[in-house]
């Protein structure tokens, strides 16, 4: 689900995954025993603040919801940008779909799809 809360978290979560039948309430707030995953999803990748804010968000919920696993998810990211958000920087799985070079737009795949969903699957089968 997009746009979403997890129940006692004041973080708000681009897309959440939760179990099978999980209920949200007004449609956008979930228990913390329903969510297994949240992603921050970002179409350009990161301003400077992205790592700092990503790393904070996703520790808090971590520690709310031991079970949850959390990534950040760059549609396009601009190619050896120095703050591309990464694992390394935020401490979670982070996965770029496409890489672009500066000033043209012309961008290619990365793989970052399917490492993604490798990412979900074997969380949401583990």
């Amino acid at each position: 689900m997009g746009d979403c809360f997890v129940l006692g978290i004041p973080i708000e979560v681009d897309f959440l995954v939760t179990r099978r039948g999980a209920k949200a309430t007004w449609g956008l707030l979930y228990s913390p025993d329903d969510v297994r995953v949240a992603l921050e999803v970002k179409q350009l990748g990161a301003f400077p603040s992205t790592i700092k804010k990503v790393r904070r968000n996703f520790r808090h919920l971590s520690v709310h919801c031991p079970r949850l696993a959390c990534a950040y998810v760059a549609i396009k990211e601009r190619k050896g940008y120095k703050l591309a958000v990464t694992k390394a920087k935020i401490g979670y799985p982070a996965f770029a779909l496409a890489v672009y070079r500066h000033p043209a737009k012309e961008f290619e795949l990365t793989g970052g799809w399917e490492r993604l969903l490798a990412f979900l699957r074997q969380t949401l089968n583990s």
